[in-house]
This record gives C-alpha cells, sequence and structure tokens, in this order.
C-alpha cells in the first residue's frame, strides 16, 4: 500500500485538483471504468474499446494520467483491451477511491459518486460525454438512449445527474435514460483532456 501511494504521488493523483489535466484524465477513466471498463479484485484496470467507441480519448486519458499503454486484442471480440503497462494497480486504487467498482459490477453494482455534484461543471460534462459516448445509441434523428441494465435506483441517479447538468432534457426510459435533443447536442460529444477540441460522434 505504501508503494502504492508513493506511485499515486510521483504521478500527481493525489495532489491532482478539478480543472488539472491530470485530473482530467482521471475523471475520464473512472467513467469509462463504469461505463465500459473493469478493475479486476487483482487490481488490475481494463479499459474496453469497441469498435464505435472513441479509442483517442481512452489514449489520451492514460497518457494524460501518465501511463504507457498495453493493448491486448480480444479473440473473437470487436473490442481491444488497453491496460497500463506500468503502475497500473496504483491508478486503479486511485480510481477506486473516486468511486470505480473493483471486481463483479453485476455482484455488487456500482453506484455515482458524490464529488460528481461537487466539481464544477466543466467536469461534470467531461464524465457525462465519457459516459454518453459509450453507452448512447441513436433513438431518432435528434435523441440518443444512454443504454443501461443496471438497478432503477443506478438509472434513477444517471437520469438525474444528465438533467441537472442539461436543464432536464431527459427521460427515464426501459433499461437506460433517454436523451433529447438539447441534451443530445450537449452531450454526444467526445471530451478531451483540457487543452484540446472537443468533437461530435454520433450524427
Amino acid at each position: 500500500m505504501v508503494k502504492a501511494i508513493d506511485t499515486a504521488a510521483t504521478h500527481g493523483w493525489l495532489q491532482a485538483q478539478p480543472g488539472d489535466p491530470t485530473f482530467e484524465a482521471l475523471v475520464v477513466l473512472h467513467a469509462w471504468t463504469l461505463a465500459g471498463g473493469s478493475i479486476g479484485s487483482s487490481w488490475q484496470l481494463s479499459i474496453y474499446v469497441g469498435d464505435s467507441d472513441p479509442r483517442q480519448l481512452a489514449d489520451a486519458a492514460l497518457t494524460g494520467a501518465g501511463v504507457d499503454t498495453r493493448v491486448r486484442e480480444q479473440p473473437a471480440s470487436e473490442s481491444v483491451e488497453l491496460q497500463p503497462a506500468r503502475d497500473g494497480a496504483a491508478l486503479a486504487r486511485v480510481l477506486h477511491t473516486l468511486g470505480s467498482p473493483v471486481g463483479d459490477k453485476q455482484a455488487s453494482p456500482p453506484t455515482l459518486p458524490a464529488w460528481l455534484a461537487a466539481v464544477p461543471r466543466a467536469t461534470q460534462l467531461r464524465w457525462a460525454r465519457t459516459y454518453v459516448s459509450l453507452r448512447a445509441s441513436q433513438d431518432s434523428r435528434h435523441t440518443r438512449r444512454v443504454r443501461e441494465a443496471r438497478p432503477p435506483a443506478y438509472r434513477d441517479a444517471l437520469a438525474t445527474f444528465f438533467a441537472d447538468l442539461t436543464g432536464g432534457e431527459v427521460a427515464r426510459a426501459d433499461r437506460g435514460v433517454k436523451l433529447y435533443q438539447t441534451a443530445t447536442e450537449l452531450l454526444d460529444v467526445v471530451p478531451t483532456i483540457p487543452g484540446q477540441s472537443a468533437v461530435a460522434v454520433h450524427q
């Protein structure tokens, strides 16, 4: 544990504040672990990237956190698995302190962390845009559906968070959250680490 703390301090993870590139990289990685990644029981961080997922964002987040990336191909799968090439266990522990679940997410469903309500709006948007980029599918020309098969309490919390960000332009839906046009335009955007430009994803 002491070594993990020393590693986290060396990378600046413990000192990072909202708005710092390092903190915002951790925000993206946190959202990704909930929406499309995992932390194994042995503290192995895995970021899964499907064909339609923003690979450049995953790479930028890992780089922004200060770790090199190791790529593991997934046999008979359309996704690849990205892992930190070094210091992965320490990074996983830091993400866990931010609320990333460890182990089987079905057995112990995750919750939205309290810090999301306290950080600046720009950080909240970065987290939400990461999540939507991974989970949204086209519902109609101007709406999106964020697919989520987790318990109702989690879907309600997600819908409330998105509603607060978009002025209520969301609705709870079967197996997910529906984003209306204003919410779609605001959230269906691939975020970036500070200093880069965002780009729309689902057209």
